[in-house]
C-alpha cells in the first residue's frame, strides 16, 4: 500500500481482455490448433485489435503445406465451434498464414505483439481470411451468433459430427438427439446461459439457427439478475445448498403435477396406471368393461396359455415363490439352466444368461463390459436401458441418427482409434416406430472397425423370423455375427425378467461378475418355468408367428388406407398412429376407451410433441374383424375431435396436424 493506494507489481502477462473478461492467448490458441489437422501445433497468435466500440479478437494460424484453399470454409467453422465450445469466445477475424510465417524468437516462441504489429501493417503472409460479413462488433452483439456456435460446438463434441456438415439451418432431428442428448445439452445451456432452459425448448424450434434466435430472445428479454445482456456466456455461480426435504415442493415434482393437472382441466381422465382385472391380451376388463386391448406386450397370446400358467404353478409348488438369494450363493434351482440353455439355442449361440429384468439386463450389462477408455455408439432411438447403462459406464457415449449405418459407418472412422473398445446399440424393432434395422449392414460396419455389436431384441424375439427367432433369422444373418443378444421375458415369452446372449467366455464373465446379476435374487421359478413353457409352445407352434405377422400387416393396411400416419412402421406389431400433438393424443386415447378399444398415448417428452402417438401393439390373437373395427373407431374419433375443435385446414398452431391425420 503506497498513500492509501494498492500497488501490483510483476511481470506483465500477455493476456486478452473481451467485453471486461480475461483470457489467456494460450488457451484461446490451444483450443483453435486442436480443432482441424491442418492446423500446426505451437504455430498461432492471439491478440486484440481496438474495434469501433471494444476490443476484437484477431486469429491468426498456420496451415500446413498439404492444406487446400476448398478447406477454407470448414476449418474456420471447425475453429470458431471449438473456440465458442470450449472457451467462449469468438473471433471477429481469423487469419491463415503460410507455414514458417508467423513472426517467433530465436527460440521458437510465439512473438504476439510482433505478430498484432505485422496485421496492422499488413505485411503477414495472409493466405486466407475469414471475417463476418457485418462488423465484428455486430457480430458480438447479436446473442444468437454465440449461442448458434455453442450449439454447433456441442453437436460437433457430443454427437461426434462433421463440423463441415453443421450450420445454422440444419433441422434439429437431423442431429440425432435422443431424450438422454436433450437433457445433457439442457444442462450445458443453462450453465451457459445462467437461466432454466426447458427440454419442449429444443423440440419447439426446426433448426439449430431458430434455436439459437429463440433462446437469445429470451437472453435479451430477460437477462439474469435484471442486469444487461452481455454477449459472453454467462458462467452460472454456484449453487444455494437446497435445504427442501419436502419432494412435494420440487420443482421436478411439480412440474410432473403441472403435466397430470392439465389433463385433468381438459377434463381427460389419466391413461396411465389404469387397473386391469383378470388376464390381459386382444381383450381386457377394465372397470368393469371388455374392451379391446392394443396396450400390452402379449405378442403371441401365451400369457394365460393353459400350458404356461400350468408350469408357472408346478414350479411354484416345487421350489417356493422365489429362490431366496443369489444365483450365485444359493439361489440356483435346475429351471435356470434348463431356460438358459433352451434361449441359447434358440437364438443360435452359445450359452445365455437370465436377469430378473430386461431393464436390469442391459444396464448391468453394458456398464459393466465397458468404461471410461471405450465408446459405445447408440442409436437415437434407443431404449432408456441401454441407454442409461451406456452413461453408467463412464464410457464417451455417442448417438449416430436411426438406422443409419452409413453415418455410423463414419463415425467409427473418425474416433475408433482414440478407444480401447467400440460397442454399438441397436434393436431388433424399435418400440416408438416399428421398423426393423438393416442387420447385415451393421454387421458390416461393426467387423470393419473391430467394433462389438448388441442387438435389444425386446420387440422382436417371437416376432421377427418365419419361426420368431428374430432379427437374424429374420435377416438372413448367423446369430453368432452379433456379439450379445438381449431380450426380455415379458413379451413374447409370456413372464418377466431379462437375458443375454452370445458366446461361452460372456456369459461365463458376466455370470461370475455382472453386479447385477451377482448382487440380485435369481429369477423366481415361477417366472423361469413360465418363459420356458411360452418358449417351447413358440417352437411346437410357429404358425402363431405366422398369424401374428397376417394381423400386423392388416392393422396397417387398414390404416394407410384412411391415410392415417404410421410413420415408419415396417409390418411389426408395433404401430404408431401419430397425431402431432401431445394433449390430442391423450384426448384420443380417452375417446378410445370410452367406444371399448384400449390404447396409450406416447406423448413429449418420450418423442418430440409433433410426433405424439398413439401405440398399437397387435397380437396374433385379435381377429381381422376387430383390427377392421379398431381402425374405423380411430378414424371416427379423429373426425369427432377436429369438429369439437372447431378445426379448418388453414388454421394455425397445433391443429393443423390433426387434419393431415386423416386421409380423404
Amino acid at each position: 500500500m503506497r498513500d492509501g493506494m494498492l500497488v501490483v507489481t510483476g511481470r506483465l502477462k500477455d493476456l486478452v481482455i473481451l467485453q471486461g473478461r480475461n483470457y489467456y492467448p494460450h488457451d484461446i490458441e490451444l483450443a483453435a490448433e486442436r480443432s482441424h489437422p491442418d492446423l500446426r501445433p505451437g504455430f498461432s497468435a492471439a491478440f486484440c485489435v481496438g474495434g469501433e466500440r471494444s476490443e476484437e479478437l484477431v486469429l491468426a494460424l498456420e496451415v500446413s503445406r498439404h492444406h487446400r484453399v476448398a478447406d477454407d470454409e470448414p476449418l474456420f467453422q471447425a475453429v470458431r465451434s471449438e473456440l465458442a465450445g470450449t472457451v467462449g469466445v469468438l473471433p471477429s477475424e481469423i487469419l491463415l498464414l503460410r507455414q514458417n510465417s508467423i513472426p517467433r524468437t530465436s527460440s521458437g516462441k510465439i512473438q504476439r505483439g510482433a505478430c498484432r504489429a505485422s496485421f496492422l501493417d499488413g505485411t503477414l503472409e495472409v493466405i486466407g481470411r475469414w471475417r463476418p460479413e457485418r462488423s465484428g462488433q455486430a457480430a458480438i452483439d447479436d446473442p444468437s451468433s454465440w449461442i448458434n456456435e455453442y450449439l454447433l460446438a456441442w453437436a460437433r463434441e457430443e454427437l461426434e459430427l462433421e463440423p463441415g456438415a453443421l450450420h445454422a439451418d440444419t433441422p434439429l432431428p437431423d442431429l440425432g438427439i435422443d431424450s438422454l442428448a436433450a437433457t445433457r445439452l439442457v444442462v450445458a445451456l443453462e450453465a451457459r446461459l445462467g437461466r432454466r432452459v426447458e427440454v419442449a425448448e429444443l423440440w419447439s424450434q426446426p433448426t439449430v439457427g431458430a434455436l439459437a434466435r429463440h433462446l437469445a430472445a429470451l437472453q435479451t428479454a430477460d437477462p439474469p439478475g435484471g442486469g444487461p445482456t452481455t454477449p459472453a456466456f454467462r458462467v452460472r455461480p454456484p449453487a444455494e445448498p437446497d435445504r427442501v426435504t419436502d419432494v412435494a415442493r420440487w420443482p421436478e415434482y411439480r412440474a410432473l403435477r403441472a403435466r397430470l393437472d392439465q389433463l385433468d382441466g381438459q377434463g381427460i381422465e389419466s391413461p396411465f396406471f389404469q387397473v386391469h382385472e383378470g388376464v390381459t391380451g386382444s381383450h381386457a376388463m377394465i372397470a368393469g368393461r371388455r374392451v379391446l386391448n392394443f396396450a400390452n406386450y402379449n405378442y403371441l397370446g401365451l400369457s394365460g396359455d393353459p400350458e404356461v400358467t400350468r408350469a408357472a404353478q408346478d414350479a411354484v409348488a416345487r421350489w417356493g415363490s422365489s429362490v431366496s438369494a443369489s444365483r450365485v450363493v444359493s439361489g440356483e434351482r435346475p429351471i435356470h439352466a434348463e431356460l438358459e440353455g433352451e434361449i441359447a439355442r434358440f437364438i443360435g449361440v452359445d450359452d445365455a444368461i437370465v436377469f430378473i429384468g430386461g431393464h436390469p439386463a442391459n444396464v448391468s450389462t453394458i456398464s459393466h463390459l465397458f468404461s471410461t477408455d471405450d465408446v459405445i455408439l447408440c442409436d437415437a432411438l434407443m431404449h432408456n436401458s441401454a441407454v442409461q447403462g451406456a452413461e453408467f459406464s463412464g464410457a464417451r457415449r455417442l448417438t449416430f441418427p436411426h438406422n443409419d449405418w452409413r453415418t455410423l459407418d463414419t463415425i467409427l472412422q473418425r474416433v475408433r482409434g482414440r478407444h480401447r473398445r467400440a460397442l454399438v446399440v441397436i434393436e431388433g424393432v424399435y418400440s416408438a416406430d416399428g421398423d426393423v434395422p438393416d442387420l447385415r449392414r451393421f454387421v458390416e460396419v461393426k467387423e470393419r472397425h473391430d467394433a462389438m455389436l448388441m442387438v435389444d431384441e425386446a420387440h422382436s424375439l417371437g416376432v421377427l423370423g418365419t419361426t420368431g427367432r428374430g432379427l437374424a433369422e429374420h435377416a438372413g444373418v448367423d446369430a453368432r455375427a452379433v456379439d450379445i443378444w438381449m431380450g426380455t421375458l415379458s413379451k413374447s415369452l409370456a413372464s418377466c425378467g431379462g437375458y443375454i446372449a452370445g458366446s461361452a467366455a460372456l456369459v461365463e464373465y458376466l455370470k461370475y461378475t455382472a453386479p447385477g446379476f451377482v448382487y440380485s435374487v435369481g429369477i423366481t421359478p415361477s417366472n423361469a418355468a413360465a418363459a420356458l413353457a411360452a418358449l417351447r409352445t413358440l417352437i411346437a407352434e410357429p404358425e402363431r408367428v405366422a398369424t401374428l405377422r397376417e394381423r400386423a400387416a392388416t392393422f396397417l393396411r387398414c390404416c394407410r388406407a384412411e391415410g392415417l400416419d404410421t410413420g415408419a412402421s415396417a409390418g411389426t406389431p408395433v404401430i404408431p398412429v401419430i397425431v402431432g400433438d401431445s394433449l390430442r393424443a391423450a384426448k384420443l386415447s380417452a375417446m378410445l376407451l370410452a367406444a371399448g378399444v384400449n390404447v396409450q398415448p406416447m406423448v413429449a417428452p418420450a418423442v418430440p410433441n409433433d410426433r405424439a402417438r398413439l401405440r398399437f401393439f397387435i397380437a396374433s390373437t385379435h381377429t381381422e374383424a376387430e383390427i377392421e373395427t379398431t381402425v374405423r373407431l380411430v378414424v371416427e374419433s379423429l373426425r369427432e375431435l377436429e369438429q369439437s375443435e372447431g378445426v379448418r385446414a388453414a388454421s394455425a398452431g397445433t391443429s393443423d396436424v390433426l387434419s393431415t391425420g386423416v386421409g380423404g
